[in-house]
């Protein structure tokens, strides 16, 4: 168990002047970004029963400058501590032991430029060097990442200088498939540590706070009675918990409202309670249930009855597709079996022609093949240009054909004097966001939307609802220009 000293700033009797003023500033207003983040996860802290640090970084006698770490925060799993090292590099995965509040204390030390007491006596740095020195980023406490899902997702990253130069590849690889412990590369061995597939140009701390709260995955509709219920962990108080819904029917909000604490009847199941309700509601209606804690919404899940939709698309499908059996199985497959590829693109297309769109798979004529696997429009005109994949984005030069295909069909619109139509580019994957985290730049460089595993769970839940491509088409819009705005974000940072 990582412990961190509780240490104060270093003080002095003279004042400081200068350039030592302007660095002692400086690290205030950091220090201050650092205690205003955990301030804003406070009401909910007691709940992460697991703090858990993972780093990789570059091994100096006893002392390791980090590369890549993550302070990650969660509500439970197992304490773990583990260590893994090379000639040149070290990583680890160690809990932080104490007080709920030692996260807040190493965040500040390391911005301090202290080391911290790891495991097995070694101690983490954060690399910096005569060009950059440490940047805290904006606090982030509802991330794109946690978005995806509809859960809150506190994120904080401390940045410090551009990795050392003996972080290279091949080289780096090769050093670590010969490991006694081996692994394939840099990206297997950060995602065995969770700490995603990449590094990127600087040496990183990030502090990764999960969704405390959250609508139990079983609410669902039966006929006129929609279960409702609530997932708490047990430190929360009840009191400060509560239940938002929205009730939709027909295309319509047709009632809104929320049940207090005392309203839900309560079991305790180990060491979480679970709140549950019942409200009455019309035939086939779709309820948006929101898990509040603190008055702060952290989950927003979506559900109806299964056997019963509002969407009337949903309701054709299901003469053909009962339950919607083959459309959960081909658009989440579970093996890559011969055909998963055509199944897969089929079930893409279903979904957004049940989304209200309107749909094409050109490339099923043998003649076609070079086509997008499937184009969709929506109402008022916008062009939707698909492309899926049952592996990574760049495979089978996805990607790239995707953009090119792309490029064409603009030329050709605007040929025809329809240049002011929008073209948006997607290209689906099976695979969960994690697999694909390290292509996830090349395409949004190239301004396509990638839609993950996560994503095509949503969706399930969402296509009950009435058709609206328009709005479908606008949140893909959205979507992709956050992507953008956070690529040229994050490089704008790393230059700096």
């Amino acid at each position: 168990m990582l412990s961190v000293e509780n240490q104060s700033n270093v003080h002095t009797d003279e004042p400081l002047t200068g350039a030592a003023a302007a660095a002692h500033a400086e690290l205030a207003r950091s220090q201050a970004v650092v205690d205003g983040f955990f301030a804003g996860i406070g009401p909910w802290t007691a709940c992460y029963g697991r703090r858990m640090l993972a780093f990789f970084g570059v091994l100096r006698g006893q002392e390791v400058l980090i590369c890549r770490a993550r302070v990650r925060l969660t509500v439970s799993g197992a304490d773990r501590r583990w260590v893994f090292r090379t000639k040149s590099f070290v990583a680890g995965m160690v809990s932080l032991s104490g007080s709920t509040d030692e996260p807040q204390r190493l965040v500040r030390r390391i911005l301090a430029g202290e080391s911290v007491e790891a495991l097995d006596g070694l101690r983490l740095r954060l690399a910096t060097d005569d060009r950059a020195g440490i940047y805290i980023e904006p606090p982030q406490h509802l991330h794109e990442e946690g978005l995806q899902t509809g859960r809150r997702l506190s994120v904080l990253v401390v940045a410090g200088g551009m990795l050392p130069p003996s972080i290279s590849q091949p080289d780096l690889d090769w050093e670590l498939k010969a490991a006694r412990e081996p692994f394939d590369s840099i990206g297997d061995l950060l995602s065995h540590l969770g700490l995603g597939p990449r590094l990127g140009q600087r040496s990183t701390i990030e502090v990764v706070a999960g969704t405390p709260v959250e609508v139990l995955h079983d609410s669902g509709v039966d006929g006129s009675a929609a279960k409702l219920g609530l997932w708490l962990p047990a430190p929360l108080v009840r009191a400060d918990a509560r239940l938002g819904y929205r009730v939709l029917s027909k295309g319509g909000v047709i009632d809104r409202g929320t049940l207090d604490a005392t309203q839900l009847t309560w079991t305790v199941e180990g060491s979480i309670n679970v709140g549950r309700a019942r409200i009455t509601v019309p035939p086939a209606a779709i309820v948006n249930s929101i898990a509040v804690y603190a008055d702060q919404a952290h989950h927003s899940y979506w559900f109806g009855d299964p056997r019963a939709s509002q969407n009337p698309r949903i309701a054709v499908f299901d003469a053909i597709d009962p339950g919607l059996e083959l459309l959960r199985a081909y658009l989440l497959p579970a093996s890559l079996k011969s055909g998963v590829q055509h199944q897969f693109e089929a079930a893409v297309a279903w979904v957004l022609w049940a989304y209200g769109l309107s749909v094409v798979q050109t490339d099923r004529a043998d003649q076609a093949k070079d086509g997008p696997d499937v184009v969709a429009v929506a109402p008022a005109g916008g062009h939707v240009i698909v492309e899926c994949t049952t592996g990574l984005l760049k495979a089978e030069n996805k990607l790239a054909k995707l953009c090119r295909r792309v490029i064409t069909i603009r030329d050709r619109l605007a040929a025809a004097g329809l240049s002011q139509i929008p073209v948006l580019p997607v290209l689906v994957t099976s695979l969960p966001r994690t697999e694909v985290a390290a292509e996830l730049d090349a395409a949004a460089e190239s301004a396509v939307l990638v839609l993950t595993r996560e994503n095509l769970v949503a969706a399930l839940n969402e296509i009950q609802l009435y058709p609206d491509g328009d709005r479908v088409f606008a949140r893909g819009q959205e979507a992709l220009r956050v992507a953008v705005e956070e690529l040229a974000q994050r490089r704008r940072t790393d230059d700096s």
